[in-house]
């Protein structure tokens, strides 16, 4: 055995090059199952017949093993040769710093002619799912916006199966870093120990990342998706940290959110200068459906948004109502029917009409936006009636789609019931066209908000098997470099535009494509016990906007609790408009038909008048330019009971999270959502135990001795206690 030992964290490796036991120095506890069973890594490999093969460091014909010390380290060193017969040679090393709890692991890989590296799976960490002390594990997952297991079961987890590692069709194409999985992390912990591994990788290698049921525990996987197949020696270019820490989620985030910082360099909002002033004056976001009320359903026009301009009225009704500026955002507008790609333009009711509309709102010192439909090719839309074949065949769209491991064209299967689409692989130069093209019109329509990756979610390119796109057979790093080519033609388009554009993106935009982005469209579930924890917004709410108009959550008070949340999570906020300018009250999959319940349609926008006023006067610095706090001072808030239907729902009265301006100073933002008084109480002490108390519509007001005070908030009430720094 090879063995390595800091102040923080003990290492041993098996004989075998698989890691024995990782512990604290100074516990008993040994974190990482002992199992001779475990490889020290994994690897899939594409024969000449584009069938998938595992191999393991179990299937070496040697290994060696070596320790070296140095006064900051030690370094373990493994080699594994000739896997399988194949002649696939492995070296792994292990840097063991002395005054760290993380350990960072490299691979090397050398391959003959003739074999297609699909992914290297490293290193290998299997726990167990339960500790006989330290409370229930819990697993933090930075998918979409943040996903926090509590005591995960193997029926909860994918089987850790080959498959569940390759990309098939049957997947989802944009589940992978960069992509929904937004950061390169995983997070394993109890009240007494955590796990952490992370790779530290800053320039977008594709990979998944994902907590699997093995047969010895719960396996916190990582599959480097490296797609060589150029015969030689590679690298993996990037290290993986693997350590222990105490705390929770936010601890194990902040191991995560130090090494961007310092290793990305990262540009916070307030300093971009391609963010426009306007984006961060946070105009209220309204959604305008042109055609239909649900996707999957008919798609006739809708007259209180076609023409364009008819929904001018209705428009500045609702911004005197909330007393903002707000931004249109158009979906569903494609003229052979919503979702069309890329046989979109002329728009349903004109361009004409739609230029009108954009001037219009310009005006009124508003901006307009609009959803897309990503790098997908549409062939059918089965409501309108939609057969997009000749188009497809003589617009190259046999070249630009993705092919699956076999060679066939990679068909969507999640539209299936309403559209037939292909993903789009971003490599080919027909692809990149079409992008540009399509954007470029839409900037002459007048759109200034853009959210042309609709669908490509987390910013993700799509997996591409094909031998003719000029990429290697296999996805990989090729991916990233494709997006990046993208994205740069659109700065292009925006920087010949005379007007300030901005880019948003469905879901939230994975950490390397982030930059790229002033906004982003995230959908956390609202609703009683879900697993949704804000950690995009924990990590990296000072880069990129947020706002979850689509996010679900429990109803008849889904929008109350939505924009509550939104208010003091740092989202922009948002409303959609439906029929006669009624705002949707209902929440829906991802959207609700127009003839839902209206609801409380004057305590919503009570709700919105006052937290976009909060949220551009005093709140600036910290909703919208701050940092999300890991602690809320507030404590004992009332619990919101209900039943709907067959279920019983539940709320808190008020939403409320704690905050951190550049300056230092700190402020705790709360909601109450409800049509009664609600009292909070601060538990925690803050410096000087005094503060300023805004309450919206009201004068300031300093308080003092707060600690273990009670703090009541009105009826619908959106306020901010902030602290001096």
């Amino acid at each position: 055995m090879l063995m390595a030992s800091g102040e923080n964290v003990q290492l041993t490796l098996s004989d075998s090059g698989a890691i024995a036991s990782l512990r604290a120095v100074g516990r008993a506890e040994v974190l990482v199952t002992d199992s001779k069973s475990l490889p020290a890594f994994q690897l899939q490999y594409i024969d000449g017949g584009g069938n998938f093969r595992q191999l393991s460091s179990h299937d070496r014909r040697t290994h060696g093993s070596d320790r070296s010390e140095t006064p900051d380290e030690t370094v373990l060193h493994s080699s594994f040769l000739d896997l399988g017969g194949v002649g696939i040679d492995v070296d792994v090393t292990v840097r063991c710093p002395r005054d760290e709890a993380l350990t960072y692991w490299s691979l090397s890989l050398r391959q003959p002619h003739g074999v297609v590296i699909a992914d290297v799976q490293f290193p290998f960490v299997v726990a167990p799912y339960d500790y006989e002390a330290g409370g229930p594990t819990k697993l933090l997952i930075p998918m979409r916006e943040g996903r926090l297991h509590e005591a995960p079961r193997p029926e909860d987890l994918e089987p850790d199966h080959p498959s569940t590692w390759q990309f098939l069709s049957a997947h989802n194409s944009f589940d992978h870093y960069p992509g929904t999985m937004f950061a390169q992390f995983l997070a394993y912990y109890n009240d007494s120990h955590g796990i952490y591994i992370g790779c530290h990788d800053t320039r977008g290698a594709v990979k998944n990342l994902k907590a699997v049921h093995h047969p010895s525990g719960l396996r916190l996987g990582v599959s480097h998706v490296v797609g060589w197949s150029e015969p030689g020696s590679h690298e993996l270019g990037y290290e993986v940290a693997v350590g222990v820490f105490d705390g929770d989620w936010h601890t194990a985030a902040d191991l995560y959110r130090d090494w961007y910082e310092e290793a990305a360099k990262p540009t916070k909002l307030a300093d971009r200068a391609d963010a426009p002033a306007w984006i961060l004056d946070s105009p209220v976001h309204v959604i305008l459906r042109a055609q239909g009320e649900v996707d999957s359903g008919p798609a006739p026009a809708n007259a209180e948004v076609v023409p364009y301009p008819e929904a001018l009225p209705l428009l500045d009704a609702f911004s005197e109502n909330v007393k903002s500026a707000v931004l249109p955002v158009v979906m569903s507008w494609e003229g052979p029917g919503p979702w069309v790609y890329p046989e979109s333009f002329p728009v349903v009711g004109g361009d004409d009409s739609m230029r009108a509309f954009t001037q219009a709102a310009r005006d009124r010192g508003w901006h307009v936006g609009t959803y897309c439909n990503g790098t997908q090719w549409v062939t059918e839309h089965k409501w309108t009636g939609y057969d997009g074949g000749a188009y497809y065949a003589a617009g190259g769209g046999e070249r630009t789609v993705c092919r699956t491991p076999d060679g066939s064209p990679w068909r969507n299967d999640w539209d299936a019931e309403w559209r037939t689409s292909y993903t789009c692989c971003a490599a080919v130069d027909r692809t990149q066209e079409l992008a540009r093209d399509y954007v470029g019109h839409l900037l002459d329509l007048g759109f200034d908000w853009v959210q042309f990756f609709d669908q490509n979610c987390g910013a993700a390119a799509f997996p591409c098997y094909s031998h003719d796109h000029g990429h290697p057979p296999a996805p990989g790093r090729w991916m990233t470099h494709a997006m990046d080519t993208l994205f740069d033609s659109f700065d292009a388009l925006a920087a010949e535009s005379p007007r300030d554009i901005v880019f948003s993106v469905e879901s939230a935009p994975n950490d390397y494509a982030m930059p790229r982005f002033h906004i982003c469209d995230i959908r956390p579930d609202l609703g009683r016990g879900t697993d949704v924890v804000p950690l995009y917004q924990y990590l990296f709410h000072e880069y990129v906007l947020t706002q979850a108009a689509f996010a679900p959550g429990p109803n008849p008070y889904w929008m109350e609790i939505k924009t509550a949340s939104s208010f003091a999570l740092g989202d922009v906020l948002t409303a959609i408009l439906g029929r006669e300018g009624r705002l949707i009250n209902w929440s829906g999959t991802p959207w609700a038909r127009w003839d839902s319940p209206a609801g409380d349609q004057e305590a919503v926008l009570t709700l919105l008048r006052r937290a976009s006023a909060m949220r551009r006067g005093p709140g600036k610095d910290f909703l919208v330019l701050g940092r999300l706090l890991g602690v809320s001072p507030v404590d004992q808030v009332g619990q919101v009971q209900w039943t709907e239907g067959a279920h019983a729902e539940s709320a808190p009265a008020v939403m409320h999270a704690a905050w951190a301006a550049h300056d230092g100073r700190t402020a705790v933002a709360l909601a109450n959502w409800t049509r009664e008084p609600q009292n909070v109480r601060l538990a925690a002490r803050q410096e000087g135990d005094e503060g300023t108390f805004h309450l919206q519509d009201s004068d300031p007001v300093l308080l003092s001795g707060l600690a273990g005070g009670d703090i009541e908030l009105p009826p619908l009430a959106v306020a901010l206690l902030e602290w001096p720094a």
